[in-house]
Formats: C-alpha cells, sequence, structure tokens
C-alpha cells in the first residue's frame, strides 16, 4: 500500500434528522486525522443529491430513524433510513453505509442488513465505538458493535403473542394502565406486567428507556399499525 494511500482520510457524510445528534456526531468525528466529515444533512434525499455531486465520500454514518422531511421522498417514496441504504448500494456501490441509531433490537439490525448496510452502531455505545466504526468499516469492510454482535448471536427476533399485541397497541395509543384494562377487559396488575414484559421484549438492555412513542414506532415497523394511527 502506497503512503499516500495510508495518509488518505476516510470521508464521512453524516445523514440525521435531528440536528443535534448530527453535531454531536460529527464532534466525535472531527479532530482525528484518519477521518474527515466532508458533510452533515438531514434527510435522506439531501443525502442522495450530496452524494450525487461529491463523488469523494467514503462512508455515510446514516440515522436509520428519518422522520418526516418537506421534500424527502424520491419516485414517491418516503426516503427513510432502510430505503436510503437500498438506493446507496444501487447507485454508490463504493460507498458504505454504517447505521448509528436508537434501536437495539435484532430486527432492526437485520433490517438494515438486508437494505445493505456493512456496520450498525447503536446511540448507547458510546463515542468510542463510532470511531471504531469508521475505521474497522475502512480496514476490513465491515463493523457491528459488541451490543450489536450480542443481539444478532442470541438470536432476538422480537415476536408478541397475540395478547402483547393487544396490549403493545394500546400501551402505544398512550392509554393509561386503567383505560387499558378496561378496553382489554383485564386486571391493572396484568395490564401492568404485560406492560413491563413488552419493554424488556423491546429493549432487554435497556426496558425503562420504552415508553409509547417507542412501542408505536416498532409496531409501525412490523406493519402492525399505519403511520399516523
Amino acid at each position: 500500500m502506497s503512503r499516500s494511500k495510508v495518509n488518505l482520510a476516510t470521508n464521512v457524510l453524516i445523514v440525521d434528522d435531528h440536528q443535534l445528534a448530527a453535531k454531536g456526531a460529527q464532534a466525535i468525528l472531527s479532530g482525528h486525522k484518519d477521518i474527515k466529515v466532508v458533510g452533515c444533512v438531514h434527510c435522506g434525499k439531501d443525502a442522495l443529491d450530496f452524494l450525487a455531486n461529491n463523488l469523494d465520500v467514503s462512508i455515510v454514518l446514516l440515522d436509520l430513524d428519518l422522520g418526516p422531511h418537506p421534500g424527502n421522498s424520491e419516485d414517491g417514496r418516503p426516503l427513510h433510513g432502510e430505503t436510503v441504504t437500498s438506493i446507496i448500494g444501487t447507485e454508490q456501490p463504493n460507498v458504505a453505509v454504517v447505521i448509528l441509531s436508537k434501536y437495539k433490537h435484532a430486527g432492526a439490525v437485520k433490517r438494515a442488513r438486508k437494505a445493505g448496510a456493512v456496520g450498525y452502531v447503536t446511540n448507547n455505545d458510546g463515542p468510542e465505538e463510532i470511531l471504531r466504526a469508521i475505521r474497522s468499516v475502512r480496514a476490513t469492510g465491515t463493523y457491528f458493535s459488541p451490543t450489536v454482535r450480542e443481539l444478532e448471536e442470541r438470536n432476538e427476533q422480537i415476536e408478541f403473542t397475540e395478547i402483547q399485541l393487544q396490549h403493545a397497541k394500546c400501551y402505544a395509543r398512550d392509554e393509561s394502565l386503567k383505560e387499558s384494562a378496561r378496553n382489554l377487559k383485564r386486571s391493572v396488575d396484568l395490564i401492568r406486567a404485560t406492560r413491563r414484559r413488552i419493554k424488556e421484549i423491546i429493549c432487554p438492555h435497556d426496558p425503562e428507556s420504552v415508553g409509547p412513542g417507542t412501542v408505536k414506532e416498532y409496531l409501525i415497523r412490523i406493519g402492525e399499525i399505519k403511520l399516523g394511527l
């Protein structure tokens, strides 16, 4: 390998619809001679446009959960993280996609892999893991954090029983314990225990972080409820 190749910095494009999160990722990657942040955009459409006009990007650090954004579509398709990953793989095969996501379950990782992502780091993994992901992908072509590998090794595919699914839908609507008990004709204690189990299934590492919004997002992703309901 030539000296110029060794000294060449890895050019990274950051894509995150939360500006604070994007700035945080940029701060983590900045100040390292082997990594250069060449752009920071906040929706999938802007990411694809950036890549079309900048051929020096090596890695895209991408938020899997890109929310609604004016103009964030292509050919009528909403440009969510998985869709953007897939398009990059088709249109920019030399660009690697590393996912940086709040989702800490095997289902999300499986979908990211299927879309073409070569790396996955969770928001809770810490700055060193983000740096390690960028460097490892450049060196070996892939990197999945220890947290993510553990999920995959345990083959943790989230599946709810029919009863749990009914409870999850009620919780996603932000119903109180009493409201869900009345609607499902179950005791408040049973509703409370089932909600706790749902949280543990979705996020075994940090169940208390799971609220109605997280449950709703998951149900939308697996097709159990429609966006906007």
